[in-house]
């Protein structure tokens, strides 16, 4: 007779690591509550004459000035590399910006910088759209965001769907401009000035003429007009260490855009550490060096 009673079996009791299940939710959490933009920070700078040109040339040792462009940084004698001056940075994508664009179809990128409230330089109403008051604190970049007339309506500040990104919700400004961070090869120029519907649509047609007037950039790899960004220090000559505390500002006491001492950009939460990630680029700025030899003419 078979015995009716059943014998009970008991599970094997599971070993709990405390430690382990502590990391994975520490983990989880962070995963939950990281929030950083999917972006390559980029800082823009400009080619300008050099001190040496400019002293040169005023005093007329100089026979013929420079149009060569700039090969390169680093290369000529007579450009050195220099904050923007106030204005526009038009950023073309070869591909499409998919977090934020200035345009509806994804091409173009605009940030408007500014240098101070004092500056009448490049002078323009977009800091008072949208807001009523300047957006525009010292030295920084604002996102611009055309409507339905495109370049030729208004031009409003720009603001990222911060739906995914909670964190930037307070950011009203950069300290870099940026491009997607899955993005190549993008195109960029410098500008005093709001560029129209119509310049705009050529640029996008004639692959030749935005070569020319445009930088084409490898955001993966540094080349001939791009720099790691951590290297602003040795490049760009107003976040060179001084040799005297005024030197600079002395030496371009006359110039139309004076120089002085700057303070390397920093990082800001929510946005990549710039020294890891980030590219210098170096654009052409050819009113600003007419700017300078007019000037001397003045003297």
């Amino acid at each position: 007779m078979k015995n009716s009673k059943q014998t009970k079996q008991t599970k094997p009791k599971m070993k709990l690591d405390a430690a382990k299940i502590n990391q994975a939710a520490q983990e989880l959490s962070d995963g939950h509550s990281k929030c950083e933009l999917p972006i390559i920070p980029l800082y823009p700078v400009r080619y300008g004459l050099s001190i040496d040109y400019l002293a040169k040339a005023g005093a007329g040792n100089i026979k013929a000035l420079t149009e060569t462009a700039p090969a390169g940084i680093g290369q000529s004698s007579e450009h050195s590399l220099m904050q923007l001056r106030q204005g526009f940075v038009y950023i073309y994508a070869h591909t499409k910006h998919r977090l934020f664009s200035t345009d509806d179809k994804g091409k173009w990128l605009v940030f408007r910088y500014v240098t101070n409230n004092d500056d009448t330089n490049s002078a323009s109403e977009f800091e008072q759209l949208s807001t009523g008051q300047n957006a525009g604190l010292n030295a920084c970049f604002l996102l611009c965001k055309w409507g339905e007339q495109g370049a030729n309506g208004d031009w409003a500040l720009g603001q990222i769907d911060t739906k995914n990104y909670p964190c930037i919700s307070h950011i009203k400004s950069f300290n870099t401009v940026f491009v997607d961070k899955d993005v190549d090869i993008v195109d960029i120029a410098y500008s005093e000035y709001m560029w129209s519907s119509e310049i705009i649509e050529r640029f996008e047609k004639d692959d030749k003429l935005r070569q020319i007037v445009m930088t084409t950039v490898n955001i993966n790899t540094p080349e001939k007009h791009s720099a790691p960004l951590k290297d602003l220090n040795i490049h760009v000559l107003e976040y060179q260490p001084p040799k005297n505390s005024n030197d600079l500002s002395e030496q371009t006491q006359s110039w139309y855009t004076k120089l002085n001492y700057a303070a390397i950009p920093t990082s800001v939460a929510g946005l990549p550490d710039y020294q890891e990630t980030g590219l210098m680029v170096a654009l052409q700025d050819v009113v600003g060096e007419m700017h300078e030899l007019q000037k001397l003419l003045l003297i």
